[in-house]
Order: C-alpha cells, then sequence, then structure tokens
C-alpha cells in the first residue's frame, strides 16, 4: 500500500473540498449554534453559539463542530504561537465553554542537511485547558499548555503498524525503540537538547475573535482574530519558552457544502519573537488550514483537514526546512447535555517538519 500516496491524494481532495466551500453556493437550510449546527427543517431551537458545543434540543438536526484542534508539536513549534484551528462563528455575549484535551505525540526524525542535525526520538503527553466567553464585541479565550516527555510506550505498536501494511521505513526500523533523544545540532554544536522524563509548562495564550459576517446562522461566516503568547513558563524551558511574546492575525472562513458537508479554511500569519538560540535565523510565518466535516448523524460528524506552514526556524538547508504538512481524521459526538467528545490522528506529510504522528482526544462543554 501506497501510504505516501493516500496522504498525497488525501490533501489534493481536502484541497479540492475546501475552494468548492468558497466558491459553491449554499444549499443546505442551516441554523448555526456555532458549533455549527446545520438544521433539518423540523423545530426551532434556541441559538447558543460556541465552537464545540450547542444546546439544540431537536432530534433532527445535524450539528457541525469544526475543524480538530490540533497544532504541530515537532520542535521547536512547541516554543512559539501556534494558531488553533477554529470555526468561524462567534459566541453571543454571555455564553461560555470549555475544553480540556490531550494529545499522544510520538516523534521520530532524523535527518542531516547543509552540516545541521536534527535527531528527535522520543513522546509528548500534552494537556491544554481552554476557556471561551463571549461578549458584546466578540469572543474571547485563554488556554495554557503543560505536559511530559520521555521515551513513551507507542514505538512497538506503530512498528508493527509500519511492517503490516508494509512500509518499512528504515528510521523507524533502524532506531531503538522506547529511546528518548531531543537534540538540534548545527556546525557549530548543540542548538537545543531536550531532557527525558520531564514536566514542562508553556506560555499562556490569549485570543480575541470578532465576525464579520454570518449569513443563514453559520452556512456562510467569516470573522477576524488576533491572538498574544505570553511568557509565564513556571519551569525554564527552551524547547517551550522563548521568553519573548509572539503575535498573530488572521481570518476564519466556513460555508455550508450541501446537506451534510461543511468546509473550513483558516489562514493566519504569526510574527515571532526571536529566541537566543546561536546558529538559525527566524521567519515570522503563515498558517493555513483547509478542513472538510460530515455529518454522520444528528450528534457525529467527521473531520478530514490539512495544516500547512513554513518553519519558524531556519537553519538553511532544503529538506531540513522543508514546510510543516499535517493531514488530520477525528470524530465528533455530541455526549449530550451541551457536552462533545472528540478522539482523532494526524500523520506527518513532510516527515522532517512534523511528528510521525499524534493521537487526540478532549471534551468540550458548555458552562
Amino acid at each position: 500500500m501506497n501510504v505516501s500516496g493516500m496522504l498525497n491524494g488525501g490533501i489534493n481532495l481536502v484541497g479540492l473540498l475546501a475552494l468548492a466551500a468558497v466558491l459553491m453556493p449554499g444549499t443546505a437550510q442551516a441554523r448555526d449554534n456555532s458549533a455549527a449546527v446545520e438544521v433539518v427543517p423540523v423545530a426551532e431551537s434556541p441559538s447558543a453559539d460556541g465552537q464545540a458545543c450547542c444546546r439544540c434540543d431537536a432530534r433532527n438536526e445535524l450539528r457541525f463542530f469544526g475543524p480538530v484542534a490540533l497544532v504541530n508539536q515537532q520542535p521547536p513549534n512547541p516554543a512559539f504561537l501556534s494558531p488553533i484551528p477554529a470555526v468561524a462563528t462567534v459566541l453571543p455575549p454571555g455564553e461560555e465553554w470549555a475544553r480540556f484535551k490531550v494529545d499522544l505525540t510520538n516523534h521520530l526524525t532524523m535527518e542531516s542537511d547543509a552540516g545541521y542535525v536534527m535527531r528527535y526520538d522520543f513522546e509528548s503527553l500534552r494537556f491544554e485547558p481552554e476557556y471561551h466567553i463571549g461578549l458584546s464585541q466578540g469572543e474571547l479565550s485563554v488556554r495554557y499548555m503543560f505536559g511530559y516527555t520521555g521515551p513513551g510506550f507507542l514505538d512497538g505498536f506503530i512498528r508493527s503498524f509500519h511492517q503490516l501494511i508494509d512500509q518499512r521505513s528504515w528510521v523507524r526500523m533502524d532506531t531503538e525503540s522506547y529511546h528518548y533523544e531531543c537534540r538540534l545540532e548545527g556546525p557549530q554544536g548543540v542548538i537545543f537538547e531536550g531532557e527525558t522524563d520531564e514536566w514542562y509548562f508553556g506560555d499562556l495564550v490569549a485570543e480575541f475573535k470578532r465576525p464579520l459576517f454570518n449569513k443563514r446562522n453559520g452556512e456562510d461566516a467569516l470573522s477576524w482574530r488576533a491572538a498574544v503568547k505570553i511568557p509565564i513558563s513556571i519551569l525554564d524551558n527552551e524547547l517551550l519558552d522563548t521568553g519573548g511574546m509572539d503575535y498573530s492575525l488572521g481570518l476564519l472562513y466556513q460555508r455550508q457544502l450541501g446537506r451534510r458537508w461543511r468546509g473550513y479554511l483558516n489562514l493566519d500569519y504569526v510574527l515571532i519573537s526571536p529566541t537566543d538560540w546561536d546558529q538559525v535565523s527566524h521567519n515570522n510565518i503563515v498558517v493555513m488550514l483547509y478542513a472538510v466535516e460530515y455529518a454522520i448523524n444528528p450528534r457525529t460528524t467527521g473531520v478530514v483537514q490539512w495544516r500547512t506552514h513554513p518553519n519558524p526556524v531556519s537553519l538553511g538547508g532544503d529538506q531540513i526546512d522543508q514546510d510543516s504538512q499535517e493531514l488530520s481524521y477525528a470524530v465528533h459526538h455530541d455526549l449530550g447535555g451541551g457536552t462533545v467528545l472528540t478522539f482523532g490522528m494526524t500523520e506527518d506529510v513532510q516527515g522532517q517538519s512534523a511528528p510521525d504522528v499524534s493521537f487526540m482526544g478532549y471534551l468540550s462543554w458548555e458552562m
């Protein structure tokens, strides 16, 4: 099985569907309850705008919960501001919702290019609580990230899976399992190096989102957002905290593609705060997300999305500086009572600039 061909084909499909989302006229009669809810015309239900939660009571309504809140965790990306994929609709004043996210990521990158050596072989367990509130002029949110790094336990499973599909990557097969290494070296020595069995604490991110238009209750919506990363790291960790403030400004768009389909496009520009790392240059980056969501039934949807951006740190090599490209798959399920469960995974398309695989789960709930 040609996994690379499948991934590239999936990326092309996501791009085409996202383009269709912009060009096609909306065809569904939908009411957005900001978790984006498409309604099969049955009965009126109260509006409660929330990115991943809704309060609709009619059983025949199709709910849309938005793209998957996954970002690139390959070093050194976690040290910088990374906009989270989001819907274009905004919470109404006084509405609140929260989310608690857990990511388990397996990193395996062994690359030498232009005198630099990148050796990432470890796992990270990341936790991220998040809070949103609707204000008179838009939506305010804050989030904080902390986690743990170590040798992990997924290497054997991933190795067996690669053998099963006959994709015997020499890096995976020739690398010792359950081993920890996180190091970037340049011609003049080590640039940064992580430590195993270590808890880490990141920075606080505050974001404000304001609507530009919202037609037909979320069928066709556009908003802008701005975010700032505030350095408050509890422990000194150069891989998670640059000590500086990063800023981003972006646009969020969504459009109905049919009765059961919705497309999303996120475009963000991130201003990067330079680090004190030697032998590297820093780049402001553009982050793009294309996503499509399919309503399987009134309580469950599936999402496919592609996210890409340049590296915030450049080393000067064609291979080692390739753009990050990640393909994600996820399922949202409404548990009732305003609570939504999401689980999914992400695969790297460019192995030098994204983790080998990430597994994710989170709960979102209305408050």
